[in-house]
């Protein structure tokens, strides 16, 4: 399947009144849109358009895209291709009633609802149709240790689910002839087959609780990240603070790279123990000393001991007799084997070379960086309370507004926080008694289903459904290696050549920068393996990265044979912009501007082509506009 982004437009929403037209543009498009003109709104409702989210909506969750309070309805539209036909999604706000309806145009046809032909089912839909735009909150959850949304993409990616659904068609196709069967006895089916029914309710309760949980969990952090871009940009039009801000947001990254390095020196010391206590290396010592004084007889010994006893005369001249033998056969077991005598060499060489040739102030030296660690950690601490302290007197300084969003952000904050508690609690493993976790409650329905089949005698039945599933089972699992392996491979070889500073070891946290950069790789990967043609739609591309980090993810955005869309603000210019623009094929640059003196006068002075104009903003399509305008043009003249 090859599908591409042609457009959307929004008429009456949170996001601005916009009209973007993508059908000429090359394969990447940067649009550039300061926070605070619907960016994020705009993302949301491409993923929710592709999707079918929003038939799921709540009147309040609809309610907070109305563009104000007077506002009755509302609009958005998307364009796309999908391989030589036009497929245009319309998502009708009603926000008296609180409700979304969808209208499908596809091909020649039209249809009310969210109601797609089987061929685009499997793109279009809420488990595959939020992979198409990726941000940050994204990228953090790719890399999670629990690796679970990872596993959903590569499994929406090639198609690894159709397997799911096998399994399910399986499972009613026992069920089925389990009804069928006459019981041993009634009472026992009626028990068992219960059983298995509240289980199985249970079963879909709980995975319905999971999925409104997760999506309350990410509604949550979009809110969460809009009002923490809203405050920074308000705290960012500010020049004196945003001098301030970013030379302590550049001393706090000095200072954890500083901590890293410490702290990384300092692990390597510590694994031998004579660097902690000189006790250790005094006893070594002795132990070693002992050896040598001992003399200890050596296999050659042993061996001389051995061929005597097979001699009939001592070397003294006296018979041995068999009494003297079984003396001198015990005697010579006491002394050490080839094998133990090379042992003990080797732990007097050990000896020698770690510990008595070893520097004299090891442990000054672990001392040292200990308080080497401190301080830099100590500084680091610093340095974020002071940045932190500056924040908190600006947003103060800003007003009531901006003190209600911080407000909102904490409580945000710890609302997720009770959100994430609640997944947990489904996803944990560790305890067979938990009544409320999926794996344990599949788990007892298992057993459950086995007890069904003994009642009804449909035993051989289910184990050849078994036997089905558990082929099924692994050959998922042989593809997923498979495609680790070769995901694996060509995520390390684009890392190594973007950061600088490696992703390394378990303890060791990735910065922001280096989260983003991985995802890129890692969903990049998955793009150039799959056989379908995709968008992929980017907020903020290169927002937190360094300049080095930026250049290569340019470069392997520029290397995806596939269209893209990137959402980004004026900051993202330098040394990623730039780089894509040295590029044989540059990227069509569009930038929507809130209207003012500065920028109008810009946007003639650059000769321009406006793609869209509402009262209070500008679509501009030119390279140059968009890499001259700044945030700050918006609010000046």
């Amino acid at each position: 399947m090859n599908i591409g982004l042609l457009g959307w437009a929004s008429e009456g929403l949170r996001a601005k009144d916009l009209e973007v037209s993508l059908g000429s543009s090359p394969k990447i498009t940067l649009l550039q849109m300061a926070n605070g003109t619907g960016k994020t709104t705009t993302l949301e409702l491409l993923r929710a358009a592709m999707s079918g989210a929003a038939t799921k909506w709540d009147a309040e969750k609809v309610n907070a895209f109305k563009a104000g309070p007077q506002t009755e309805e509302g609009s958005f539209r998307i364009d796309l291709s999908a391989d030589k036909n036009k497929l245009t999604i319309y998502m009708k706000f009603n926000f008296i009633n609180g409700i979304v309806k969808y209208e499908v145009s596809y091909g020649s046809g039209k249809s009310m609802g969210f109601n797609l032909p089987p061929e685009l089912k499997n793109f279009f839909n809420e488990d595959f149709g939020e992979f198409f735009v990726f941000d940050g909150e994204m990228a953090k959850q790719l890399l999670d240790r629990r690796g679970q949304v990872a596993e959903k993409v590569k499994d929406q990616m090639f198609q690894l689910y159709f397997l799911d659904r096998l399994e399910g068609q399986l499972d009613k196709y026992w069920e089925r002839a389990a009804h069928k069967s006459v019981a041993k006895t009634a009472k026992g089916l009626t028990q068992s087959e219960n059983k298995v029914n509240a289980l199985e309710t249970t079963l879909i309760e709980m995975k319905d609780k999971h999925k409104k949980l997760s999506e309350e969990q990410r509604q949550k952090k979009i809110r969460l990240s809009e009002l923490e871009n809203e405050i920074s940009e308000g705290l960012r039009v500010d020049k004196e603070f945003r001098e301030k801000n970013e030379a302590l947001a550049a001393k706090v990254e000095e200072a954890k790279n500083v901590s890293l390095m410490i702290r990384r020196d300092l692990f390597k010391k510590i694994k031998s123990p004579v660097y902690i206590a000189p006790g250790i290396a005094h006893e070594l010592s002795e132990l070693k000393n002992n050896l040598d004084v001992l003399k200890l007889p050596d296999a050659t010994s042993r061996v001389f001991f051995k061929e005597l006893i097979d001699e009939g005369t001592c070397i003294c001249g006296r018979p041995i007799d068999s009494a003297a033998k079984a003396a001198i056969q015990e005697k010579a077991e006491s002394i050490l084997s080839e094998e133990d005598s090379g042992v003990m060499n080797q732990i007097k060489s050990a000896i020698s070379s770690r510990v008595i040739n070893r520097p004299t102030d090891t442990v000054d030296t672990v001392t040292l960086e200990m308080k080497k660690l401190l301080d830099a950690n100590q500084r680091l601490r610093v340095i974020e309370t002071e940045r932190a302290d500056l924040k908190n007197r600006k947003e103060q300084d800003l007003g009531e507004v901006f003190q209600i969003k911080r407000a909102e952000a904490n409580q945000l904050s710890g609302e997720i926080g009770i959100v994430e508690e609640k997944l947990k609690r489904l996803n944990a493993k560790d305890d067979p008694n938990s009544k409320v976790s999926i794996y344990w409650i599949s788990k007892s329905l298992e057993a459950a289903r086995e007890e069904f089949a003994l009642a009804s005698d449909t035993l051989d039945l289910k184990h050849k459904r078994d036997a089905l599933i558990q082929l099924f089972t692994l050959a998922k699992k042989y593809a997923r290696e498979s495609i680790d392996k070769k995901v694996g491979d060509m995520v390390s070889a684009r890392l190594e050549k973007i950061l600088v500073n490696p992703i390394s070891g378990a303890s060791t946290k990735a910065s922001v920068g280096q989260t983003l950069t991985a995802a890129y790789c890692f969903l990049g990967a998955l793009l150039e393996m799959s056989v379908h043609q995709i968008p992929w739609v980017v907020d903020s591309p290169a927002g937190p990265l360094d300049s080095f980090s930026r250049q290569g993810i340019a470069n392997v955005i520029y290397d995806l044979d596939r269209q893209f869309l990137g959402f980004t603000i004026d900051t993202e210019t330098q040394a990623f912009v730039d780089v894509l623009m040295a590029k044989p094929a540059p990227p069509r640059l569009l930038a929507f501007a809130k209207k003012s003196g500065l920028v109008e006068q810009l946007a003639k002075d650059e000769k321009a082509a406006i793609g869209f104009e509402s009262a209070t903003h500008i679509l501009v399509d030119s390279q140059s506009f968009y890499l001259k305008y700044k945030v700050s043009q918006e609010t000046e003249a």
